[in-house]
């Protein structure tokens, strides 16, 4: 669990290790900052659908996804959001590559 700024405890639904694992819950979680910066409630977003695929070009630091995300805010028309997720690589896979890992995490963090 963690809390955000009003201290109100919250549950981060676990990322995606394969495209089977994406889920509604766990998308609205990560839109959560691009709906608040286009004025958009999270709570009237309703996921109609969506579709998740690796992408075609991986890298040896992290497994890639290109994710199409088709949503209604209030039950109006159906907008459309693709996304490029890219989750590090986890279990012995991982291992070679924790320093480089934690450089690019700081750098996606700190940098972009």
């Amino acid at each position: 669990m963690a809390r955000c700024e009003t201290e109100t405890e919250y549950v981060v639904p676990p990322t995606p290790t394969c495209v089977g694992e994406f889920s509604r819950e766990w998308l609205k979680y990560v839109m959560d900052d691009w709906f608040a910066k286009n004025d958009i409630k999270t709570e009237s977003v309703d996921i109609v659908n969506f579709s998740a695929a690796l992408n075609s070009l991986q890298g040896l630091l992290s497994t890639t996804y290109i994710v199409n995300i088709y949503f209604t805010v209030n039950n109006t028309d159906e907008q459309h959001k693709s996304i490029f997720l890219k989750v590090p690589l986890t279990g012995p896979g991982a291992t070679n590559f924790k320093a480089v890992n934690v450089r690019e995490h700081s750098m996606l963090g700190q940098v972009l």
